[in-house]
């Protein structure tokens, strides 16, 4: 048996985002959590500590491999996602999850409302920043024609 995965076609390969072999899924296998930036590691490994209980959580995949995902593919920052891992094991969370879906769906739920409110604030400095630049340019005529008068006043024209 081969330990790596055959070539993918080239239009695949561009698109990838990574280059993933089937040593590498095996390590990931082993070891979820370096599927994720090693700064959120720690928050992930309490995460899964504190809920490895639950049916169907048997390893951190499912935390890893998601998180992984969303801040690959989805835009999630890595430090609103430490944020999120910390706020899942929160006092008044803990205890409310009865299966692991109903654990990857709060998280799932908290990691989309942090994505929208980025994409947001994304829009709204955009669209501020091109408010700012169409009143500077529509200024600008103003701002020349009182410089002038200035310029005429200070040399007493």
């Amino acid at each position: 048996m081969t330990t790596t995965l055959a070539p993918r076609p080239p239009a695949v390969a561009e698109r990838g985002r990574i280059g993933l072999t089937l040593s590498d899924y095996k390590e990931l296998i082993r070891r979820p959590l370096l599927a994720l930036p090693a700064e959120l590691r720690q928050d992930a490994l309490a995460l899964w500590v504190c809920h490895k209980h639950l049916a169907g959580l048997t390893s951190a995949m499912p935390i890893a491999g998601a998180v992984s995902v969303w801040i690959d593919r989805h835009g999630l920052r890595p430090d609103d996602a430490a944020d999120i891992l910390r706020d899942m094991l929160a006092p008044q969370r803990m205890g409310k999850f009865s299966f692991a879906s109903d654990l990857m769906t709060t998280l799932a739920g908290m990691a989309n409302e942090r994505i929208n409110k980025r994409r947001q604030e994304a829009e709204l400095a955009r669209m501020r920043a091109e408010d700012a630049l169409a009143r500077e340019q529509a200024a600008a005529p103003e701002e020349v024609q009182r410089l002038m008068a200035e310029l005429i006043g200070s040399i007493g024209i």
